[in-house]
């Protein structure tokens, strides 16, 4: 009885390790596609912002 416990407990903290896993993978994701998106927003509002100061000179 006390094996298969052991045994179903390496099983389920197997499972959890790859959840953990695939979870940090799917932050890191989100975080550089949040990144990315905000440099490149970031770079069209510079833009924008140097057009218009341009266009006022």
């Amino acid at each position: 009885d006390a094996l298969i416990q052991a045994s179903e407990a390496v099983k389920y903290h197997a499972e959890f390790d790859e959840i953990s896993q695939r979870f940090n993978q799917w932050i890191t994701d989100a975080e550089n596609q949040l990144e990315q998106h905000t440099s490149t927003n970031e770079i069209e509002s510079n833009y924008a912002i140097d057009e218009h100061y341009r266009s006022v000179e």
